[in-house]
């Protein structure tokens, strides 16, 4: 009964403490969003997202094998399928560019001799698109980029800071804000919690 207690007890500590950095988080993202509001620097904002996503990212370019492909259900939540998501996630009607210097973009390399053989060629070439390899679809207003294909050449470029993808898969999920919330550990909808 013990070691039953002390999985509970670590369960409840990993929340709790995930909760906290949430929080934390959160927290500082209000106080960047008041400050760009005021000072009209919405790059703040995005700033603030990236620093977050940083971890995510770097955990996901090391190309590891075990680890699966990345999209926005499972980053985010899975609830769309209860929901008219039709409604709530818009197609946004144009085309957008994605620096892989500078935004936030999840590729996840799992071959190490793919990803050891384009690493070499983009560290010493400029890294272009091929738009028949490299696709993205692009998450707003957050501005988060999942990979679709190319994921290898993707990372080379994220890893060397060089090269942009111009995409048309783009989705702004504004309206589902009203319908969910997070509670620092899962995405819960208001109605019901």
């Amino acid at each position: 009964m013990i070691k039953l207690l002390d999985v509970f007890r670590k369960i409840f500590q990993r929340n709790k403490k995930q909760k906290e950095e949430f929080l934390e988080a959160m927290n500082q993202a209000d106080a960047i969003i008041t400050e760009a509001v005021y000072s009209n620097e919405k790059e703040k904002v995005l700033d603030h997202i990236r620093s977050l996503l940083q971890p995510i990212q770097r955990k996901y370019l090391g190309c590891r094998p075990d680890l699966v492909e990345l999209n926005f259900r499972e980053v985010f939540f899975d609830y769309l399928k209860e929901l008219p998501s039709e409604k709530l996630i818009q197609p946004a009607k144009n085309i957008m560019t994605v620096n892989l210097a500078k935004d936030c973009i999840l590729p996840v390399p799992w071959n190490p001799d793919r990803a050891k053989a384009i690493n070499k060629v983009i560290m010493q070439n400029d890294w272009e698109q091929d738009i028949t390899n490299h696709s993205i679809e692009l998450w707003l207003p957050i501005g988060v980029a999942f990979v679709l294909g190319g994921h290898h050449s993707i990372a080379a470029g994220v890893l060397y800071s060089k090269g942009n993808i111009i995409t048309d898969k783009i989705f702004d999920m504004k309206l589902l804000y009203d319908h969910f919330y997070c509670d620092g550990v899962d995405y819960r909808r208001k109605k019901d919690g």
